[in-house]
This record gives C-alpha cells, structure tokens and sequence, in this order.
C-alpha cells in the first residue's frame, strides 16, 4: 500500500520536500497532500512553515520557498 510506501520513506529520511515524494511516488501533489495529511493527523508527520525552510538552495532562481515534510519519530 503506498500509504504505508510514504510512512517508510520518510521515516528512513527523516524529511523531505513535497516535491521529493512526488517524484519518488510518481503523483501530483494534489494526490500526495492527503496521505502526507493522513500522518499529520496521526501525529507521525509534521509539515515544516515554508517560510522556516530558507530557498531550494539548488540554483540561483527565484524558487518558491519548498513544502518540507518531517517524520516525527517516537521513542
């Protein structure tokens, strides 16, 4: 279940912007958005304010600050 596909990425990684997890998982965000909510609400996943992320930092664009997502680990 890709659900469950997402849970392990980002617990492996530990975060990762929005457009990572769309590529890996081949989707839109619009169809990412809802499983990565699904963990918010969980309390699993936590959506990093974009204006905490800084640019992309990969180019000298003028990129829009990234949708971050982190997994929130429980000891």
């Amino acid at each position: 279940m890709i659900l469950a596909e997402v849970r392990d990425y980002l617990a492996q990684r530990g975060r990762a912007p929005l457009s990572d997890l769309c590529t890996r998982f081949a989707m839109d965000d619009a169809a990412m958005r809802p499983m990565l909510e699904h963990w918010v609400r969980k309390g699993r996943l936590r959506h990093i304010a974009p204006e905490a992320n800084g640019k992309c930092g990969s180019c000298c664009c003028s990129c829009s600050e990234p949708e971050i997502y982190e997994w929130v680990s429980r000891g």
